[in-house]
């Protein structure tokens, strides 16, 4: 018989022979045993990453380890409740910085108010009780905390969604948990208006639920009026503290219950496992739908450390998000290998403790990352288990370490025995983390949480470790106790950190029409990179595009695979069952016609591509999908670098998404060196002040080619030309846009050095005006000028947000004379409605320091809604006092002229300009 390395069978039994010369028999035949386990398990399922003749047995009598692992007992208080820690802590540190999250700062006692308020709220409004579920559906912000705080303050149990979900998901999360109320904010709260406040369903019976909006103007004032005082409820350590969903084998994510226990078990240890100090900044990277967010939102709030978040992928732009850890003086990270490989973490000079976790550490990346100035660690957990169940604090590759406190680690066969140390098992877990189990899934926690032959007799006293956790995963235990982990034993896969079951895939790609068989299968590039590819029968090829846009409307972006493989039929094993072995690699290149690059530009772009993915750059076709030859977010992340380094372009992560092959890609390079500038100098007056004019909405900055020439005595003119206008993938959030030409204008600030920063906008090109002000005093400017034509801010004015309404298809078509079938009536809509959802943004942060002159039109213009007009005839400052602390900061100039025809009336605006000069020389 022969493995997978071509060594025979009876040779690596003779191997162990040697091993055991002098053992027992029973000893010899246990290990042979599970040998033969192991042997037939690789030829039942090649997704075992198990090698026999890479097996290391080691006689017992030569250590004392066993394959059993029990961590140190670490003694706490196993009745408490996350959030009284939470709150003890704010007694002790009240006002320390608890939350920094971009311009907002939240102390310990400002973040337990306002969870509480949010608290009193749920309890009054919803009378929440213990282990009720409610789903929250946020961006990463500091609501998105207190949500969870507030719901865990009211005695409830929280339950994260992406807002990123396919609408499919997001309905099967709120009927699985029978949700009576969710919490949103204004920008998510749109995908959940279908269900018209009706949806979870409990048998026949359908339960309705509120939405609860934690942004919405008349949401706050609400929630301001509830009390601060900390909320008593009768929630105990063994009631749910959240709900997490993971990949599923039947087609649907199922929710794993954590008690309030098991987090606090967790934190008590890793805290002083980690050697963390008060003094620690904590990143926290995990989005809030894995349970890694849980610890390291809790290793923060619960010690009294400062939390550190950022926008969701920030990691993106390497350099930015190396700057913030750095800006922030973050000391402790815990990212996964893939994000790790793909950006210098050593540049955080501030980084004290790394953690990497959520994948296997490779040796090649541990090489990398060993010996630097901060301490290497390496975690391992699966969320049935609370996170981290096992730690190595020396990082050691795929050496995992050993069991946490009041955690137990088997490493056992198929018939729960115990393997010989150094011999390969599955990995169970026991102890204070264990789940509840799956929501609403009995069969599945009975088959996945089984009863633990192991518990003492002391531990059956007590009610503890009576059950264990089937991992999936393969492991053995070291010589020097240590844990190894192997990989996998079925068919669940991570890859990028994200933990997919195939067969939720797989179930997903049988219901596209036509498909009769399918299969999912992980492979890895030459680079070492995961990724998945789909196997199905049907009577004719499908369009891969056309599969990746349906089952993207079905799962998440990570769990839609790269490439996909037509076949007649399966190939089989000689037993009748498929033959995953056999399936052909897929061919990515070469879909399509090969075609060549043709000119200079295609020829770099097709190296590159070679060199990010592996891949011999003499059969990449500029017609080939970048995700379908492999790529994925992070490689995306990676080319944008590469394609920096070498062209002098820097182009963004959407760019990739847009255009994923080098024909399109190539053209939207061409584009950036010839179309579209973000800053296009207007005047040319160099060595004088700079002022930066913001393109209004709808338009560009060409609009301000004479003001600006009648301004060159004065000021070198600058236009922030229109993103949007030019770019097929649009921006449509207020905070990103800004930062995006705030990039631009602090290029040419530097260049010129000049520490004044003079803004002008007309209309939305204000509002973004002000949003650029806010981000540079979060930066720590002062000296800032901001000039309004016009602008209103309808964010803040309930009732003007009640009378904006977006333009109508009709009314697009008949404003700009367009054929509503036509390409150029798609485009105009999307950029038309990107712009209307900017106009109702919120300014970030209110304005400290910033000098703001309003220029306000008096006169109403020709076709503008009545109720909108005759509202902000009566507004004196367009509502925008309502952003300036200072209110001697703000002078309205008012112009007998309307708003669409401001500019027109260049000599008011000089003049007023001119005032506001000489007034502060």
């Amino acid at each position: 018989m022969i493995d997978e390395n071509g060594d025979t069978l009876s040779g690596t039994f003779n191997y162990a022979k040697s091993l055991f010369k002098g053992s027992t028999i029973e000893h010899m035949v246990s290990t042979y045993l599970y040998l033969l386990d192991q042997f037939v398990d690789y030829h039942d399922s090649v997704s075992s990453h198990t090698k026999l003749s890479s097996l290391h047995l080691v006689r017992e009598e030569d250590t004392n380890v066993i394959s059993m692992g029990e961590g140190s007992y670490y003694e706490y208080d196993g009745s408490s409740l996350l959030h009284e820690l939470f709150e003890h802590q704010v007694d002790k540190t009240p006002d320390h910085i608890a939350l920094v999250y971009e311009d907002v700062s939240l102390t310990y006692q400002e973040l337990n108010e306002r969870s509480n308020q949010l608290a009193h709220y749920l309890l009054d409004t919803y009378k929440i009780v213990p282990d009720e579920l409610i789903p929250l559906c946020l961006n990463r912000s500091e609501d998105m905390l207190i949500g969870i705080l507030g719901v865990l303050k009211a005695g409830g149990a929280y339950v994260p969604m992406d807002p990123g979900y396919p609408m499919e998901r997001i309905d099967h999360i709120l009927k699985d948990t029978h949700a009576r109320v969710i919490l949103v904010e204004e920008s998510t709260q749109s995908l959940l208006s279908d269900y018209k406040g009706c949806v979870s369903v409990c048998g026949s019976e359908e339960v309705e639920f509120s939405v609860v909006s934690l942004d919405n103007v008349s949401v706050v004032d609400t929630l301001s009026g509830c009390s601060v005082t900390n909320p008593v409820t009768g929630v105990k350590s063994d009631n749910l503290a959240y709900v997490i969903y993971t990949s599923g084998t039947t087609g649907k994510p199922k929710g794993v219950m954590i008690e309030h226990s098991g987090v606090v078990n967790l934190v008590s240890d890793l805290y002083s496992r980690y050697e963390l100090t008060s003094e620690d900044v904590i990143f926290q990277f995990a989005n809030y739908i894995f349970d890694a967010s849980i610890e390291q939102m809790m290793l923060a709030i619960l010690n009294g450390n400062k939390l550190l978040f950022i926008k969701d992928k920030s990691y993106l732009n390497e350099e930015l998000f190396l700057k913030t850890l750095s800006d922030h003086n973050v000391s402790y990270i815990h990212l996964t290998p893939s994000i790790l490989e793909n950006i210098d973490i050593t540049k955080v000079s501030s980084l004290r403790v790394l953690n990497s976790g959520g994948e296997a550490l490779s040796d090649q990346l541990y090489n990398k990352l060993n010996n630097h100035h901060f301490r290497l660690v390496n975690s391992y957990g699966p969320t049935e288990t609370t996170v981290t169940s096992i730690v190595n604090t020396c990082g050691k590759s795929n050496n995992i370490g050993r069991p946490i406190s009041n955690t137990s680690v088997y490493v056992l066969d198929r018939y729960l025995r115990p393997v010989p140390v150094g011999a390969v098992g599955e990995l169970y877990i026991g102890g204070s983390g264990l789940s509840r189990g799956y929501l609403n899934l009995p069969e599945l926690t009975d088959e996945c949480f089984v009863a633990n032959p192991f518990q003492s007799e002391v531990e059956k006293s007590i009610g503890y470790n009576g059950r264990m956790y089937k991992t999936g995963d393969l492991g053995r235990f070291l010589p020097g106790g240590d844990l190894e982990y192997i990989g996998r034993n079925d068919f669940q896969v991570k890859i990028r950190g994200y933990r997919i079951e195939l067969g939720e895939i797989e179930n997903v790609l049988l219901s596209y029409e036509g498909i009769r068989q399918a299969v999912i299968l992980a492979k890895e590039n030459s680079s070492g990179l995961k990724y998945l590819v789909g196997y199905y029968v049907s009577d004719r090829a499908i369009n891969p595009e056309d599969l990746s846009l349906y089952l993207s409307g079905l799962l998440p972006e990570y769990m839609v695979p790269s490439g996909y493989v037509h076949l007649e039929e399966f190939p089989l094993t000689i037993n009748g069952k498929l033959d995953r072995r056999a399936l052909p690699e897929p061919n990515f290149v070469g879909d399509r016609e090969y075609v060549g690059a043709s000119n200079d530009l295609e020829k770099s772009l097709v190296a590159i591509y070679g060199d990010v993915l592996g891949l011999d750059s003499e059969s990449i076709s500029i017609h080939d999908d970048f995700f379908r030859l492999g790529g994925n977010s992070i490689m995306a992340m990676k080319l944008i670098g590469k394609i920096y380094y070498h062209l002098k372009i820097r182009i963004k992560v959407t760019d990739i998404f847009y255009a994923k092959t080098i024909e399109k890609l190539s053209s939207i390079i061409k584009d950036y060196k010839m179309k579209y500038k973000p800053v296009v100098d207007l005047n040319k007056e160099k060595g004088k002040s700079n002022m930066f004019l913001i393109h209004p909405g709808r338009g560009g900055c060409d609009v301000y080619n004479s003001l600006a020439e009648k301004l060159s005595q004065d000021y070198h003119c600058y236009g922030i030309d229109s993103y949007n206008l030019y770019n097929e993938d649009k921006i449509d959030d207020l905070n990103r846009l800004a930062l995006y030409y705030l990039d631009h204008i602090e290029e040419i600030q530097k260049d010129s050095e000049q520490k004044e920063y003079i803004l002008l906008g007309w209309s939305l090109g204000g509002q973004i005006a002000l949003e650029i002000a806010s981000i540079l005093e979060g930066k720590g400017h002062t000296n800032i000028t901001v000039y309004l034509l016009d602008t209103i801010l309808f964010g803040p004015d309930p009732e003007l947000i009640k009378y904006h309404s977006p333009p109508s298809e009709k009314e697009i078509s008949e404003n700009y004379e367009i054929p509503m079938n036509s390409e150029y009536f798609i485009n105009t809509k999307k950029f038309l409605l990107t712009e209307f959802a900017i106009e109702g943004q919120n300014i970030s942060n209110n304005l400290r320091f910033t000098r703001v002159t309003l220029l306000k039109a008096m006169f109403k213009s020709e076709n503008t809604d009545e109720l909108i007009s005759n509202h902000i005839q009566k507004l004196e400052y367009n509502n925008v006092e309502k952003i300036i602390e200072n209110p001697d900061l703000l002078t309205v100039h008012p112009l007998n002229i309307s708003h669409k025809e401001i500019l027109k009336d260049e000599q008011s605006i000089i003049e007023i300009i001119k005032k506001v000069k000489d007034f502060k020389l």
